[in-house]
């Protein structure tokens, strides 16, 4: 049975480094025995859409960080 791991980030599929960083860990993890659960912010207009097989992602609302800089 594998191990299930929660990834949490903002950033999940972007193409700044904060994102990538996240979609090569979520998409490693399987090929060593565990389940990732990515969670993250609902996509806008500007994110890369990329599903990434054995990987699960669940997006909650949150405040829009670029608001706050």
């Amino acid at each position: 049975m594998n191990q299930r791991v929660l990834i949490i980030g903002y950033f999940h599929p972007d193409a700044n480094m904060g994102g990538v960083r996240i979609r090569r860990i979520a998409r490693l993890l399987p090929r060593h025995g565990w389940d990732p659960v990515v969670l993250t912010h609902p996509p806008d207009e500007t994110s890369v859409s990329e599903k990434t097989q054995g990987v699960r992602v669940e997006t909650v609302a949150a405040p829009d960080l670029t608001r706050v800089y």
